[in-house]
């Protein structure tokens, strides 16, 4: 039976001792899977389109996998452990003070500035705020 821990599906593969690659990832994008519970979904010939191209022990490896992962129904519960709950929702970042923005424009400003003087062209364009100081 697949675990919490399965909804990462490069991990998945990995495990089952299925090839991971860039193409993968995308057709799996493309399909719209993002965890290993929407697997189920796909058909079985499908699924086993992706290792077309693979040698007879991967073939059969993506077969058997697929397999055990059809025994099992699918849990909405495994989709959702990545989401993160509101008891444990991720702090909210400070706001930055009115010192702070300044302070990263004035150094903008600078890098230009020291830009400039080895010739190289530079178009600063001002923050409403140092069009409201002028």
């Amino acid at each position: 039976m697949s675990s919490l821990s399965d909804s990462n599906l490069k991990g998945w593969f990995e495990r089952h001792g299925l090839p991971w690659s860039d193409v993968l990832s995308k057709s799996l994008s493309d399909l719209g899977l993002s965890c290993v519970e929407e697997l189920k979904f796909l058909q079985s010939e499908r699924f086993n389109h992706l290792f077309a191209g693979g040698n007879f022990i991967v073939r059969e490896k993506a077969k058997l996998a697929r397999k055990q992962l059809g025994q099992e129904a699918f849990s909405f519960a495994k989709c959702a452990n990545d989401i993160p709950l509101e008891k444990e929702a991720l702090p909210v970042p400070p706001v930055p003070t009115k010192k702070q923005i300044s302070s990263r424009a004035v150094r903008k400003n600078k890098l230009a500035h020291d830009l400039r003087k080895k010739f190289i062209s530079v178009t600063v364009i001002k923050t409403a705020e140092e069009k409201r100081k002028e």
